[in-house]
């Protein structure tokens, strides 16, 4: 097999390609003589040999020459050296879990953006050349101390999630940042000098999910926020809740809930109205943080995405206020009430599955929704979802459903996988209808079965499952976890074990309690 850049160049032109961007070798594409094929590539700007065969980086990365390539990705290659490479105006680096020599970047002074990941750094001197660096991305690399980075003013961009950072005061010297991710960078230990990060101003985007914190009000000073992650923010816990997380244990949310009330209430955030600066908020995420008002977002009326799920709510009559909304999740709450929903004519995406819903209704008005997940609640009608044309996921497993028939509605005109789907289009997805309580197994119409260019659109796996005690499901559900964990169980130190089972004991007490009376 011969590879030739001029048949490679008139192939890319007659797919007649509108991005720039030419060219995208993966793994196993090319697999012979890739030094031909690599020798005369002027007309490059982004070169992609991410997870390319491993015996031929050593061969291809040194001897790349382009005064045109700006974006050069060489991720999981076994790369020893770039130092021979004669790319001059290269702006964009990534270099995931690959390479060592980070001093040879010393070489690259036009280098913009930066990516190494998964590589245990601790020394960043190799960053004192790179006077023209405006994006950084450490994650993954067990970093504990990030000192050295206050001294890189100009950083606009830094990504340091899935790290060991204890203290992030030196942060608060890099004033021109727009972007912050510090996702999980201490999840066993409290985040410290997190509210030194107020003088970060430009902020208009902020992750501090998945950490120990004491103090989130620092957000009150990101005036320019669009987009806020404050998920699984744990900011007071007590023996029980350390014990289940730093164990990893997954016994049901919904029956460890009624335990932890207390902290709950605790919860700083619980009825503290720190949006009151960000209205140019976009995208919020509140999940997992044992969140039970939602009433101080009434004035985030920006808001097109918003993540609620895991928490404690009962009323939702704040969100009829926010009707730029178009991406919803409120999954695993107590809502028992979507009536306010039927404002937010914009709403694209709908998740609100393990709730108390019997009555949908109100999803009829919202005639641009293309998903809806309204699975593990009490619905026994859905002839409402039967006006939704737009429809392309719906997920209604394990209700009370005892009729189907109205759905055939919305699958009698056959569903042809557009031309598009294969370039990355859309496409068509199942109706989850599985675990539902009908009284015979459905038949889906011969329109929804496949044919030549249809596809099935209905998934009825245990159909013929009829209406069981809701307790006793979560009971089953509860021991499938336990029995998932019993050899970390095992691994635990005897205090921990002696804990961890008072907590089981009293949690099945009262459940056994609520299931058999």
């Amino acid at each position: 097999m011969q590879s030739n850049i001029k048949n490679q160049q008139e192939l890319e032109y007659e797919k007649q390609l509108m991005d720039k961007y030419l060219m995208n070798i993966k793994q196993g594409v090319f697999e012979l003589k890739f030094d031909d094929y690599l020798e005369n590539i002027e007309f490059m700007q982004n070169l992609d040999i991410s997870k390319l065969i491993l015996c031929f980086c050593s061969k291809v990365v040194p001897k790349l020459n382009s005064d045109t390539i700006k974006e050069l990705n060489i991720s999981y290659c076994d790369v020893q050296s770039i130092k021979e490479m004669n790319l001059k105006n290269l702006e964009v680096l990534t270099l995931d879990k690959v390479y060592n020599n980070y001093e040879e970047l010393a070489n690259y002074p036009k280098l913009k953006e930066l990516t190494i990941s998964s590589r245990r750094i601790q020394d960043f001197s190799f960053l004192n050349s790179l006077n023209s660096l405006t994006k950084l991305k450490l994650s993954s690399d067990s970093i504990s101390d990030i000192s050295a980075l206050k001294q890189f003013t100009n950083l606009l961009h830094i990504d340091l999630s899935y790290n060991q950072i204890k203290d992030v005061s030196p942060l608060e010297f890099l004033t021109k940042l727009t972007y912050l991710n510090l996702y999980c960078i201490n999840y066993s230990r409290e985040v410290e000098n997190i509210q030194l990060l107020k003088l970060l101003v430009n902020l208009e985007y902020f992750n501090i999910g998945d950490n120990n914190c004491t103090d989130v009000e620092v957000v009150q000073n990101f005036h320019k926020l669009k987009c806020l992650n404050l998920a699984k923010v744990d900011q007071k816990r007590d023996d029980c809740t350390e014990t289940y997380l730093k164990c990893g244990f997954r016994v049901n949310r919904y029956l460890i809930r009624d335990l932890l009330k207390k902290e709950q209430q605790q919860n700083m955030i619980y009825g503290i109205p720190v949006w009151q600066n960000l209205t140019d908020l976009v995208e919020l995420d509140l999940s997992y943080i044992f969140l039970s008002d939602i009433s101080s977002l009434r004035n985030l009326i920006k808001i097109e995405k918003l993540d609620i799920k895991q928490n404690t709510i009962e009323n939702i009559s704040t969100l009829q206020y926010l009707t730029n909304m178009k991406e919803l999740n409120i999954s695993d709450n107590r809502i028992s009430d979507i009536g306010p929903l039927r404002h937010l004519k914009q709403l694209t995406k709908l998740y609100a599955s393990e709730n108390n819903l019997d009555n949908v209704s109100v999803v009829q008005d919202l005639i641009n929704i293309t998903h809806i997940d309204i699975s593990e609640n009490y619905i026994i009608y859905v002839y409402p979802l039967a006006n939704l044309k737009n429809l392309q996921q719906f997920k209604i497993s394990e209700n009370f459903v005892l009729d189907f028939d109205v759905l055939k509605v919305l699958g009698l005109e056959p569903i042809t996988i557009p031309r598009t789907y294969y370039y990355g289009g859309a496409r068509p997805y199942k109706y989850k209808l599985h675990q539902n309580a009908i009284g015979k197994q459905f038949e889906p119409p011969k329109e929804m079965v496949n044919t030549a260019n249809k596809i099935r659109c209905v998934d009825q796996t245990s159909a013929k499952l009829y209406k069981v005690n809701e307790y006793r499901n979560n009971l089953k559900r509860s021991l499938r976890d336990l029995q998932r964990n019993v050899e970390q169980f095992l691994n635990m130190q005897t205090q921990q074990q002696i804990a961890f089972a008072q907590n089981v004991i009293t949690l099945f007490g009262y459940f056994n309690q609520q299931t058999f009376e």
